[in-house]
């Protein structure tokens, strides 16, 4: 059990790695669920076995987190008029404009439905949950630009690139929070 932490925390440890280039195609609005799918991450992820030991005997303050986290994501007509919300005012998105993105944004928050219910029906884990919502947002991202004018065009990949930092030092938080947590747990 102890080389499977091992290995699960080499494995978180080399995604946190490799999130830059992941978050180069995020979608402004989804900050909020990948921030949660990172949250998750650094739960599912002990740091050794004492960790494990800990976790097992706060099962169930752990499902409450995870639960928790699962909610962030958004879903439904909500996690839809969410994200058009945010990008109509980030990008003063013309009617037309929101007429043309609005089903990239409703497809993609189905595919963040998807994912969700498969990471707690325990068919994915919280990796390949983390890695399908990116492509979900990625693709939208794709269908938005040829439908922003110059200007937004300027907006919008000034906003991902806010988002890139903001998810990038999230990340370093929990992974700087993880190492104390395993460093206090040792002692």
């Amino acid at each position: 059990m102890g080389t499977h932490d091992t290995r699960s925390r080499a494995g978180f440890d080399g995604a946190v790695r490799r999130a830059g280039t992941f978050l180069s195609g995020l979608l402004p609005g989804l900050l909020p669920a990948l921030l949660a799918v990172n949250t998750l991450l650094a739960i599912a992820s002990p740091v050794g076995a004492e960790d494990t030991a800990a976790a097992e005997t706060s099962s169930g303050s752990m499902q409450k987190m995870i639960d928790q986290q699962l909610d962030k994501i958004p879903s439904g007509d909500e996690g839809v008029n969410q994200i058009m919300g945010e990008l109509t005012d980030k990008l003063t998105l013309t009617p037309d404009q929101q007429k043309d993105i609005r089903p990239s944004i409703v497809d993609t928050v189905a595919a963040m439905e998807k994912s969700r219910d498969r990471f707690g029906a325990g068919e994915i884990t919280p990796m390949a949950m983390a890695m399908q919502i990116q492509m979900a947002g990625q693709k939208a991202a794709v269908l938005i630009e040829p439908v922003l004018d110059e200007e937004q065009m300027v907006k919008y990949k000034a906003l991902r690139q806010e988002q890139r930092r903001q998810m990038m030092q999230a990340m370093q938080q929990q992974q700087r929070a993880a190492g104390a947590a395993g460093a206090g747990g040792s002692q």
